[in-house]
């Protein structure tokens, strides 16, 4: 299970994949409000985010998680690899 450091590491390579520039994002960060990523460029990092963590991310959990929140995307990456 990777630690919360690895994850958002791993957060940042996905950005930097997406928005094909160098990211650092911090937990403090929201995605989508502080004007990282846009609604197509948000789809292509929920790709990038389940095949980096070999993870399903239904739509539901999207909007209820707070998924484009750092700190939220963080908890809900662990979560999801413990089980």
């Amino acid at each position: 299970m990777p630690n919360s450091n690895e994850i958002v590491e791993s957060i940042n390579k996905a950005l930097s994949s997406v928005l094909k520039k160098e990211t650092n994002v911090t937990t403090e960060i929201d995605l989508i409000e502080d004007g990282i990523l846009d609604s197509l460029d948000s789809a292509m990092f929920l790709f990038e985010i389940q095949k980096i963590f070999n993870i399903t991310v239904p739509d539901v959990d999207i909007e209820d998680q707070g998924f484009f929140k750092v700190s939220k995307l963080t908890e809900y990456i662990n979560q999801k690899s413990d089980t």
